[in-house]
């Protein structure tokens, strides 16, 4: 399951749904961890996936604290409240993950 995760989310991070404007105003890592949940929650994956991926981003970032899985989480739920991809660099820096 983590293999088939790990490859999934690969696949998924070269197929950003983020425009060049945000790209500039967001910093790298927040920009990754968008780009997979944001593809992610508008595919409508199920909720597991979406949690592994969210690990997955904290452990790739060397942050695996509990305020970067919830700062990860408010994410989710904004983006699935919205589903603005120009709203992420305010979400970024409201959650404090930059």
């Amino acid at each position: 399951m983590h293999h088939f995760v790990f490859l999934f989310l690969i696949g998924l991070t070269a197929t950003s749904p983020l425009g060049d404007e945000v790209n500039g105003r967001i910093c790298e890592r927040c920009k990754r961890a968008f780009s997979v949940l944001f593809t992610l929650i508008t595919s409508q994956a199920p909720k597991t996936l979406i949690d592994a991926a969210i690990r997955a981003e904290c452990r790739e970032a060397s942050i695996l604290q509990p305020v970067c899985v919830a700062a990860l989480k408010k994410l989710v739920d904004y983006i699935q409240s919205h589903l603005h991809e120009s709203d992420a660099p305010t979400v970024c820096k409201k959650i404090h993950i930059c």
